[in-house]
């Protein structure tokens, strides 16, 4: 009798240490998801635009109309190779190459630009209709929703600028230059849409490249046209509304992607995919990561919490919201890692793939602000450029320093958006530069005998001043 108490005993408390331990364990996994957060905030709004004064429908128009080497494979374009110098040997390896070259100023194919200004003189009407309407306004931000009309109008960038040069080398610089700032003024319009992060990325190429044909035009243009140029880019001052839209149109769709992956509607890769776009191809090894990360969410449901995960990105946007408009040395880095992620399939940790998605998705979200930082420079410095320029016609000679520019050029001397100082400048080196990313002034990077700059952005992006 006596022993079967103690077996009876003896077997209540290792069921008793069985039970503390389990539920020791299960409140180290975090037990339940997180309440809901509070991010109510951090969603786009959209006021709507009637339909007589948007012009994404014209832009909609352009899909299938833009026409460029390396389209449509069955259409032949004509070329007359002709280096930009007497001498310069030119790898011609097609079209491709040669509109890349001409685009950068090295080369000139007048048939070639004949071509693509012909064959595209309907796209280059509807992005005029669409400029002149008073708004640009996307379709709200979804899941799976199509945005193939940012392919043509990506596209457009390319024939707006062959129609600037090709108008500067005939001798209407005027209309040269108006024609760079319209592929301006539409990367700006796009960029500002309200739309998702791709609308915005899309428009910051397009704009970059007005930059670029305007300050390949700077030798070319008179004291008219530099004024004119300056006071529209005055008009269109960078601001952050555009990045902040789309930031809040990513954060919408990434909540709704995960609240679809948490109910089975979607897996971890078109979750991924239908978030940050379909030309998310995996490698075979990110592709079994993929699908053992979704075995485990199927299996093991403490490893993904959608409110705790949601939470994890919120917190980390809010940041990037609140110092979008700072240097990049003054901002905060590297907010991923807040996740704590060491591994995407620890199924010991609580939320640990949901730890995993938050560390993807924040960190696409902290590289949302180089391009940010890519386009204030190019921006700044091309008003920067043509306000020298514009100097040094009226007054005979280059200036000493760029504070000689203000206030009849510039209202100020433009930031290095990485340091926050004044963009540097020496009228010996002919260079207008930045410090770069890793924030050390070496004196501007070296330039090409082209003028032109290529290293990476930490290397001091640095611009060719005209003697």
């Amino acid at each position: 009798m006596r022993k079967l108490a103690f077996w009876i005993l003896s077997l209540v408390l290792v069921l008793l240490l069985l039970s503390v331990g389990f539920l020791a364990w299960f409140a180290m996994l975090g037990g339940g998801d997180d309440p809901a957060p509070n991010d109510q905030d951090l969603f786009p709004t959209f006021a709507a635009v009637p339909e007589g004064e948007n012009g994404f429908a014209l832009l909609r128009e352009l899909e299938g109309l833009v026409k460029l080497p390396g389209g449509d494979p069955d259409l032949a374009w004509p070329t007359t190779i002709e280096p930009e110098q007497p001498g310069e040997a030119l790898d011609a390896s097609g079209p491709v190459h040669l509109l890349d070259r001409m685009l950068e100023g090295k080369a000139w194919d007048e048939i070639l630009a004949e071509a693509i200004l012909e064959r595209n003189g309907r796209a280059l009407e509807l992005i005029a209709e669409a400029l002149a309407r008073p708004s640009l306004q996307v379709p709200q931000p979804a899941l799976g929703a199509s945005v193939s009309y940012v392919r043509d109008v990506f596209g457009a960038k390319f024939v707006l600028a062959v129609r600037a040069h090709a108008l500067a080398r005939a001798g209407r610089t005027g209309e040269g230059v108006e024609s760079a700032l319209q592929a301006v003024r539409l990367g700006r319009r796009l960029a500002n849409c309200e739309g998702a992060w791709i609308d915005y990325m899309v428009g910051t190429g397009v704009e970059q490249m007005g930059l670029q044909a305007l300050r390949l035009l700077v030798p070319r243009v008179g004291p008219e046209e530099l004024h004119h140029a300056l006071s529209e880019l005055k008009g269109l001052q960078l601001n952050a509304g555009g990045l902040r839209a789309a930031l809040r149109g990513e954060y919408l769709l990434f909540t709704r992607g995960l609240a679809d992956l948490a109910s089975g509607k979607l897996t971890v890769h078109d979750m991924l995919r239908l978030t940050r776009g379909e030309n998310l191809s995996p490698s075979a090894a990110s592709q079994d990561v993929f699908e053992r990360m979704d075995e485990v969410i199927m299996t093991s449901r403490y490893c993904l919490k959608p409110h705790r995960t949601r939470r994890l990105v919120g917190e980390a946007l809010r940041v990037l919201l609140e110092e979008i408009d700072l240097p990049c040395a003054q901002r905060t880095h590297h907010l991923s890692e807040r996740c704590g992620v060491t591994t995407p399939l620890d199924r010991t940790v609580s939320n640990g793939i949901g730890a995993w998605i938050a560390h993807w998705e924040i960190a696409l979200m902290e590289c949302a602000l180089r391009p940010r930082d890519q386009l204030e420079l190019a921006f700044s410095a091309t008003r920067v450029l043509l306000a020298i320029r514009a100097h040094r016609l009226e007054a005979g000679k280059l200036p000493e320093a760029l504070a000689e520019l203000v206030p009849r050029y510039l209202e100020a001397v433009p930031r290095d958006p990485f340091d926050g100082q004044p963009l540097r400048y020496s009228r010996e080196k002919l260079k207008v530069w930045s410090v770069g990313r890793d924030l050390e002034d070496q004196g501007g990077g070296e330039l090409g005998e082209d003028g032109e700059w290529t290293p990476p952005e930490d290397q001091e992006p640095t611009y060719k001043v005209e003697p």
